[in-house]
Protein backbone atom coordinates (compact mmCIF):
# COMPACT_ATOMS: atom_id res chain seq x y z
CA UNK A 1 0.00 0.00 0.00
CA UNK A 2 1.74 3.42 -1.13
CA UNK A 3 1.55 6.22 1.30
CA UNK A 4 -1.07 7.73 0.14
CA UNK A 5 -3.52 4.90 0.22
CA UNK A 6 -2.25 4.75 3.66
CA UNK A 7 -3.09 8.69 4.81
CA UNK A 8 -6.79 8.42 2.89
CA UNK A 9 -7.46 5.06 4.93
CA UNK A 10 -6.54 6.34 8.21
CA UNK A 11 -8.49 9.57 7.72
CA UNK A 12 -11.59 7.77 6.97
CA UNK A 13 -14.27 9.67 8.94
CA UNK A 14 -16.24 6.46 11.34
CA UNK A 15 -20.11 6.47 10.80
CA UNK A 16 -21.31 7.41 14.55
CA UNK A 17 -22.48 4.67 17.12
CA UNK A 18 -26.39 3.41 16.13
CA UNK A 19 -26.31 3.68 12.91
CA UNK A 20 -25.48 0.26 11.76
CA UNK A 21 -28.99 -1.15 14.18
CA UNK A 22 -31.15 2.12 12.57
CA UNK A 23 -29.88 1.01 9.31
CA UNK A 24 -30.95 -2.45 9.62
CA UNK A 25 -34.19 -2.01 10.96
CA UNK A 26 -35.18 -0.24 8.07
CA UNK A 27 -34.09 -1.90 5.68
CA UNK A 28 -35.09 -5.91 6.81
CA UNK A 29 -37.02 -6.37 4.06
CA UNK A 30 -35.15 -4.53 1.09
CA UNK A 31 -33.84 -6.61 -1.96
CA UNK A 32 -30.64 -6.16 -2.57
CA UNK A 33 -29.04 -7.75 -5.60
CA UNK A 34 -25.06 -8.97 -5.68
CA UNK A 35 -23.43 -10.80 -8.24
CA UNK A 36 -21.97 -14.08 -7.04
CA UNK A 37 -18.42 -14.03 -8.70
CA UNK A 38 -18.37 -10.53 -6.16
CA UNK A 39 -19.25 -11.92 -3.03
CA UNK A 40 -16.33 -13.03 -1.47
CA UNK A 41 -14.29 -10.21 -2.85
CA UNK A 42 -16.95 -7.65 -1.04
CA UNK A 43 -16.87 -9.62 2.12
CA UNK A 44 -13.46 -9.35 2.70
CA UNK A 45 -13.10 -5.76 2.09
CA UNK A 46 -15.60 -5.27 4.14
CA UNK A 47 -14.07 -7.04 7.51
CA UNK A 48 -10.32 -5.72 6.27
CA UNK A 49 -12.32 -1.57 6.26
CA UNK A 50 -10.76 1.00 8.20
CA UNK A 51 -14.38 2.38 9.70
CA UNK A 52 -15.87 -0.39 11.39
CA UNK A 53 -19.60 0.91 10.69
CA UNK A 54 -19.18 0.83 7.35
CA UNK A 55 -17.71 -2.71 7.02
CA UNK A 56 -20.58 -4.02 8.72
CA UNK A 57 -22.84 -2.00 6.69
CA UNK A 58 -21.67 -3.51 4.02
CA UNK A 59 -21.50 -7.31 5.68
CA UNK A 60 -25.52 -6.83 6.65
CA UNK A 61 -26.27 -5.56 2.53
CA UNK A 62 -24.36 -8.74 1.53
CA UNK A 63 -26.02 -10.75 4.11
CA UNK A 64 -29.65 -9.65 3.03
CA UNK A 65 -28.60 -9.54 -0.47
CA UNK A 66 -30.15 -12.03 -3.27
CA UNK A 67 -27.42 -13.67 -5.04
CA UNK A 68 -27.09 -14.13 -8.71
CA UNK A 69 -24.84 -15.35 -11.90
CA UNK A 70 -22.84 -12.46 -13.44
CA UNK A 71 -24.45 -13.42 -16.63
CA UNK A 72 -27.65 -13.05 -15.14
CA UNK A 73 -27.60 -9.97 -13.84
CA UNK A 74 -30.54 -7.77 -14.66
CA UNK A 75 -28.91 -4.12 -16.41
CA UNK A 76 -30.34 -2.08 -14.08
CA UNK A 77 -28.90 -3.52 -10.64
CA UNK A 78 -25.67 -1.54 -9.47
CA UNK A 79 -22.46 -3.91 -9.46
CA UNK A 80 -18.66 -3.46 -9.54
CA UNK A 81 -17.20 -1.00 -13.02
CA UNK A 82 -20.08 0.13 -13.64
CA UNK A 83 -21.42 3.89 -14.06
CA UNK A 84 -23.93 5.03 -11.78
CA UNK A 85 -26.19 7.96 -11.75
CA UNK A 86 -27.50 8.92 -7.98
CA UNK A 87 -29.04 11.44 -6.05
CA UNK A 88 -27.63 11.59 -2.35
CA UNK A 89 -29.73 13.38 0.44
CA UNK A 90 -29.98 17.02 -0.84
CA UNK A 91 -27.16 16.94 -3.53
CA UNK A 92 -27.45 17.19 -7.00
CA UNK A 93 -27.31 14.47 -9.53
CA UNK A 94 -23.86 12.05 -9.35
CA UNK A 95 -22.49 9.75 -11.94
CA UNK A 96 -19.38 7.47 -11.04
CA UNK A 97 -17.93 4.58 -11.51
CA UNK A 98 -18.09 2.14 -8.61
CA UNK A 99 -14.28 0.27 -7.97
CA UNK A 100 -12.23 -1.80 -6.10
CA UNK A 101 -9.99 0.48 -3.64
CA UNK A 102 -7.52 -0.21 -5.44
CA UNK A 103 -8.74 1.12 -8.86
CA UNK A 104 -9.60 4.57 -7.84
CA UNK A 105 -7.83 6.37 -10.51
CA UNK A 106 -9.61 9.70 -10.54
CA UNK A 107 -12.58 11.61 -9.38
CA UNK A 108 -15.14 10.12 -11.07
CA UNK A 109 -14.23 6.73 -9.33
CA UNK A 110 -16.06 5.88 -5.99
CA UNK A 111 -14.26 2.71 -3.31
CA UNK A 112 -16.99 0.29 -2.80
CA UNK A 113 -15.80 0.43 0.57
CA UNK A 114 -16.43 4.16 0.73
CA UNK A 115 -19.92 4.87 2.44
CA UNK A 116 -21.43 6.13 -0.41
CA UNK A 117 -20.33 3.09 -2.48
CA UNK A 118 -21.48 0.65 -0.15
CA UNK A 119 -24.99 2.32 -0.21
CA UNK A 120 -24.81 1.75 -3.72
CA UNK A 121 -23.48 -1.59 -4.47
CA UNK A 122 -26.68 -4.24 -5.17
CA UNK A 123 -29.45 -1.14 -5.79
CA UNK A 124 -31.41 -1.01 -8.72
CA UNK A 125 -32.34 1.73 -10.91
CA UNK A 126 -35.47 3.39 -8.95
CA UNK A 127 -34.56 2.43 -5.75
CA UNK A 128 -34.30 4.47 -2.48
CA UNK A 129 -32.46 3.69 0.90
CA UNK A 130 -31.40 5.61 3.79
CA UNK A 131 -28.17 5.35 3.83
CA UNK A 132 -25.71 7.52 6.40
CA UNK A 133 -23.99 10.53 5.74
CA UNK A 134 -20.79 11.05 7.27
CA UNK A 135 -22.31 12.86 10.10
CA UNK A 136 -24.41 9.73 10.71
CA UNK A 137 -27.56 10.97 9.55
CA UNK A 138 -29.55 8.94 7.92
CA UNK A 139 -30.17 10.10 4.42
CA UNK A 140 -32.05 9.20 1.45
CA UNK A 141 -29.93 7.62 -1.70
CA UNK A 142 -31.42 6.97 -4.79
CA UNK A 143 -30.42 5.32 -8.09
CA UNK A 144 -31.16 7.05 -11.25
CA UNK A 145 -29.28 5.13 -13.94
CA UNK A 146 -27.01 2.06 -14.03
CA UNK A 147 -24.50 1.55 -17.22
CA UNK A 148 -22.13 -0.78 -17.68
CA UNK A 149 -18.79 -0.80 -19.11
CA UNK A 150 -18.25 -2.38 -22.85
CA UNK A 151 -16.72 -5.39 -22.53
CA UNK A 152 -18.57 -6.54 -19.30
CA UNK A 153 -20.33 -10.06 -18.93
CA UNK A 154 -23.43 -9.61 -20.75
CA UNK A 155 -26.24 -9.51 -18.28
CA UNK A 156 -29.63 -9.85 -18.89
CA UNK A 157 -32.14 -7.15 -19.68
CA UNK A 158 -34.56 -5.64 -16.76
CA UNK A 159 -37.40 -7.58 -17.20
CA UNK A 160 -36.41 -10.22 -18.60
CA UNK A 161 -37.28 -13.65 -17.09
CA UNK A 162 -34.55 -15.44 -14.63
Amino acid sequence: MNAAARVSRTQVRPVPPGVVERWSRLHGGVGFTIADDEVHCLQALALNEASDEVGCLLLRKLAAAKLVNRFRMPLDVVALNCIVEFIFGDADEARRRLVHPRAVSSGADLSVVSALGAGLIGLRVGQAVQWPDDSGVLRCLRVLSVTYPAGSPAPIQPGEPD
